[in-house]
């Protein structure tokens, strides 16, 4: 026989640490004695559709669909080293797209989830052919232990919550009996937090005295010079570079005053991560949660923008920098657009070359067409213009004169009487 042949009868199976996710749906069963079947099945296919998503983004893959409930699995065909905390992170934005689906629905359904790991034998042919078939103490147990779950509730076993107990807040439950697999420890997720992974070799670090005199050196030229050094630290995988750098944070508690800190990561999962770190460090420095509202969020940003930026640059490019700053985190900075309208339209005046223009009510189609040719005869566009000195404001066009250009706020060329674009 050859080295690696499959023993006969044995197909692809393998024995893998994986970890499995239940999802139900609360009140369906409810809804389908107040709907017709056919919009029964429409909404199911809906909720199906935006849960395989969030699965998908954190690199899990569906293994079946039961009535109303969802079974992923994290760990096949491909294992990550963090697929706990991928499965807890998918469940998080689940509960969170459940909330937009009422909203669009017009219902009022909630969703328990259920999170556990362990070994499962797993057949890898199906698995390649976009199948999935697991067997394993741990889907039992993770079906049981999702009828555990409180509606809109997220519960995990021990083994889940040991593997993310650096990344999710948790409390332990109170324990409960069951015959097929007794008294085991379940943990309901509160949410994500920014604490970072503890330490546990607490050994001496050696062989690194020359790399950290660099950085040593570096921080206090940075503190002394008041100017911004960018360190990237390069290496093969397991060689110690986080090691390195948390070291170095260590050392640095100790000198007065000690060193704010913010952290970002990048995660190998999910798309449009480009400044996945930066929103991290950003949310952390304005105090916003991933369950902030988004005008609560965009207040909190702004507020924040404004405390560190308006002492240097002024109220108005402070403003600007929040809504870039926004429009990067997802969010929207709340405004009383009333008030605004009149204040920029004080600043356009002032800009018009000193032709008057009266104050107009913008939702009167006459005066506003009037006071967009006023403006735009005086090399401003209304529709663009954003009242701040970065915008770069040029005379009257059309889309031949200027092919392909577009306003920063998505007016085509021509629709406004001027082309205003962003230096």
């Amino acid at each position: 026989m050859q080295c690696g042949t499959l023993l006969q009868g044995t197909g692809a199976a393998e024995r893998r640490v994986v970890t499995v996710l239940f999802a139900d749906l609360v009140g369906s069963t409810r809804l389908t004695k107040q709907l017709d079947p056919e919009p029964m099945r429409t909404l199911i296919a809906r909720f199906f559709a935006a849960m395989r998503e969030e699965i998908a983004r954190y690199g899990g893959t569906i293994e079946k669909f039961i009535g109303d409930a969802v079974m992923a699995v994290f760990g096949m065909p491909a294992a990550h080293e963090d697929d706990p905390e991928r499965a807890l992170r998918a469940a998080l934005a689940m509960q969170r797209r459940m909330v937009s689906l009422n909203a669009d629905l017009e219902t009022d359904l909630h969703l328990r989830i259920a999170i556990a790991t362990g070994e499962v034998v797993a057949d890898l042919l199906a698995a390649a052919a976009g199948q999935f078939m697991v067997t394993g103490e741990v889907v039992n147990f993770a079906a049981r232990l999702q009828t555990q779950a409180p509606p809109d509730g997220i519960v995990m076993d021990e083994r889940t919550c040991e593997a993310t107990r650096h990344a999710i807040a948790y409390e332990m439950l109170p324990l409960v009996e069951s015959a097929e697999f007794g008294a085991r420890p379940r943990f309901r997720v509160i949410g994500l937090t920014n604490k970072p992974p503890t330490r546990r070799l607490q050994a001496e670090m050696i062989g690194r005295d020359e790399e950290m005199q660099f950085l040593q050196a570096l921080y206090r030229r940075v503190v002394e010079g008041r100017h911004p050094h960018l360190v990237t630290v390069i290496a093969a995988a397991g060689i110690g570079k986080t090691r390195l750098v948390e070291e170095f944070l260590q050392r640095l508690t100790h000198h007065d005053p000690p060193p704010h800190v913010l952290r970002g990561r990048c995660p190998a999962y999910g798309e449009g991560l480009t400044y996945w770190p930066l929103l991290e460090m950003l949310k952390q420095e304005c105090d916003i949660t991933d369950y902030d509202p988004v005008p609560v969020a965009g207040q909190k940003l702004h507020d924040a923008v404004l405390r560190v930026c308006e002492p240097v640059l002024g109220r108005d490019e402070s403003e600007v920098v929040a809504d870039d700053l926004a429009t990067m985190a997802g969010t929207e900075i709340p405004r009383d657009y009333n008030t605004l309208w009149k204040t920029r339209l004080a600043r356009l005046k002032t800009l018009a070359e000193g032709r008057p223009v009266a104050v107009r009510d913008p939702s009167v189609g006459s005066e506003t067409s009037s006071l967009r040719t006023c403006i735009g005869q005086n090399r401003a566009c209304w529709n663009c213009w954003n009242g701040s000195p970065r915008a770069v404001v040029r005379p009257r066009c059309s889309s031949s004169a200027w092919p392909g250009r577009i306003c920063w706020n998505g007016i085509p060329p021509g629709a406004c009487g001027g082309v205003s674009t962003r230096r």
